[in-house]
């Protein structure tokens, strides 16, 4: 039986996969005694047996309902071969309609392949065609390129603009019963596990019926297997099956498709149009996902300019939130620094963009004294992948560094279909019927679309109706100082009482203080000095020695009181019937605190994902903690007591 989803497992490190190589590029799974292709021709095999046994290239020529992506699930992701295929298929289709906007990919795998013998699988491929493919070639290189920190979860790849790729590390019955309910159905099923000969768990009736959840009167299904429990058990729990002819030796092969049903959801129709409210990093990557999907985007700010809150710092790192237990909340932590990571190196690739990857030690003053972390749990829940633990107690990630937020926040609306309104600071907002609006004191319109997202914690603060939270918010001032004259400070980020970044332009930035108030200026001097003596802690060096500041930066975090950012759509049930109206197409993005660079990438996904209905990279556990509707619930829950 699969572990139960809400207790996850003791560690996040994927199981084996115990391969070994039958002649190169030509693997074979000794915890299965099975091997990962019977045919002489792969892909000939997975092209007859998946896109064919789909109809992926009929489908894709004719109009769906309304635009939208298309959404296929593995069952057993393998060396990846199925999903090259496919995305060669979408970009080399001449007819493929241009309603089908976008091509969802997500991979179930249990026990990942290690990347050096993926790259090994590939290169075989490579050099055994008769026929160079640049396009297959080139999304091989970017899934390798990808294959790393495959710890449990759900991975979000963006590949191109128009095909993304989640790889689902873990369980996949697990997964499935986490995916949330309210997410579209699957288009195409393509199972691919080992056979129910040696990994019968693939083909259980229980995980079959959780893929029948997750379908609809447009879902197919294939597989290569024809075996009778497997057409039975699919038949069983509601599917449609026929046994089609198999690739060469194979006779037969299943094919199936879900008939159409009373209570199916309805799939959600494309949004055109977003107010984000709050130019920080939140707002700004939001607006980056919508503009990514063609939502056209209005980005509104009372600041003069990106970063008028916690984003305005001129550098701010990376770094992940540790836990002590694998847990649901562990895990999102861990999704999001590995999605921010990604995107980062990513848009680096892709523009003028700077990411500074330094590295990262973290010293034991830098930790939470009142709950410590045990370095002996924590190698056993993360690995070394990620970070490594060193002699003196101190924590050393290997990928970690530093982003200018505001050069960020250009980079991520330079491509939004409408420029930033700044100098708009929002007196009221309000719900016509169609549309939400944002009004300055004179009630002049600021903004009008379709879906409204609040990323700004002041605004949030002022409104009732998402604030249950009561946002508690924090100062905190970092310190530009001169380089100091005898002392060569590291060239990664060092992390202890401060954290204190490599030296630009012969300066160096210590950041930053705690302090539980508002923005107060007078105490700007005191903290500048609060910050110089825990640098001079730090450094060993004595009250005397020459510290410059230049100058400070004070700005505000805003955490709710469970220090979990609030995530997500407001729900209808969970609110006031007086502010029932328009919510849902409300949503938030705020909270973030001190991890934002490591948590707003992820939220603005996510966010994203709901406003347009697609596929969520988060379980709904995951949902469920940082939605921004949980301190309603939990005060209704405490009225009924």
């Amino acid at each position: 039986m699969p572990t139960s989803p809400n207790k996850l497992a003791a560690s996040f490190m994927p199981e084996p996969p115990m391969v070994s190589m039958i002649e190169p590029g030509k693997p074979r799974s000794e915890r299965f005694d099975d091997i990962y292709s019977s045919s002489d021709d792969p892909m000939g095999e997975s092209e007859h047996v998946f896109i064919a046994g789909n109809r992926l290239k009929q489908r894709w020529q004719v109009s769906p309902d309304y635009p939208r992506q298309f959404l296929i699930a593995e069952l057993g992701f393998g060396t990846g071969l199925n999903f090259l295929l496919t995305a060669r298929c979408w970009q080399q289709l001449k007819h493929r309609h241009p309603d089908w906007r976008h091509l969802h990919y997500v991979g179930y795998e249990r026990f990942p392949i290690d990347k050096t013998a993926l790259g090994e699988i590939h290169d075989a491929w490579r050099t055994s065609r008769s026929i160079i493919c640049a396009d297959f070639d080139s999304m091989s290189g970017q899934l390798l390129a990808n294959w790393r920190f495959l710890l449990q979860g759900i991975h979000r790849i963006r590949l191109t603009q128009d095909i993304t790729l989640d790889l689902v590390i873990g369980d996949a019955e697990n997964h499935l019963a986490q995916r949330p309910l309210n997410s579209p159905a699957i288009d195409a099923w393509y199972l691919d596990g080992f056979s129910p000969r040696v990994n019968p768990e693939l083909w259980q009736e229980s995980l079959l019926k959780q893929m029948a959840t997750h379908s609809d009167k447009h879902t197919s299904l294939a597989t290569y297997s024809s075996a009778g429990r497997v057409r039975r058990g699919l038949q069983a729990v509601g599917f449609e099956v026929s046994r089609s002819d198999g690739w060469q030796h194979k006779r037969h092969m299943i094919t199936a498709i879900y008939p159409e049903s009373p209570n199916r959801r309805q799939r959600q129709r494309e949004p055109q149009s977003a107010l984000i409210v709050g130019a920080g990093l939140a707002g700004c990557f939001t607006a980056n996902a919508l503009s990514a999907r063609g939502i056209r985007v209005t980005l509104i700010d009372g600041g003069v300019d990106f970063g008028a809150g916690a984003s305005g710092i001129p550098q701010l790192s990376l770094r992940l939130r540790l836990f002590n237990e694998a847990n649901s909340m562990a895990q999102f932590f861990l999704q999001s620094y590995l999605f921010s990571l990604r995107q980062l190196i990513q848009l680096q690739q892709d523009s003028n963009f700077e990411w500074h990857a330094c590295g990262i030690r973290q010293l034991t003053g830098a930790m939470n004294r009142r709950k410590p972390l045990n370095f002996e749990k924590l190698a056993h829940i993360y690995g070394d992948e990620v970070f490594s633990l060193e002699q003196e107690h101190s924590l050393w990630f290997h990928h970690g560094g530093w982003v200018n937020p505001i050069q960020l926040c250009q980079a991520l609306t330079a491509n939004a279909l409408n420029s930033p309104k700044f100098n708009s600071p929002i007196q009221r907002i309000e719900y016509d019927g169609a549309n939400w609006r944002c009004l300055d004191h004179e009630d002049k319109q600021l903004g009008i679309a379709e879906n409204l997202v609040l990323a700004s914690p002041p605004l949030v603060d002022q409104l009732s109706l998402v604030n249950a939270a009561k946002l508690e918010f924090t100062v905190g001032t970092s310190s530009r100082i001169s380089a100091i004259p005898g002392v060569k400070l590291n060239r990664h980020i060092e992390t202890g009482l401060r954290s204190v970044f490599p030296e630009q332009k012969q300066t160096h930035l210590v950041s930053a203080t705690y302090a539980r108030s508002r923005l107060n200026r007078a105490s700007v001097a005191e903290a500048s000095i609060e910050n110089i003596t825990a640098l001079r802690t730090m450094l060993n060096l004595s009250e005397n020695s020459p510290i410059e500041c230049l100058e400070n930066f004070e700005r505000e975090r805003a955490n709710p009181p469970d220090r979990l950012p609030m995530i997500g759509q407001l729900s209808e049930a969970a609110l006031p019937e007086e502010y029932r109206r328009g919510c849902e197409h409300l949503y938030v993005n705020t909270g973030h605190g001190s991890s934002g660079l490591a948590t707003c990438p992820l939220a603005g996904e996510i966010v994203a994902a709901q406003i347009t209905g697609e596929d969520l990279p988060a379980t709904s556990e995951q949902l469920e903690l940082i939605s921004p509707a949980r301190f309603w619930q939990r005060q209704r829950r405490g009225q009924r007591k």
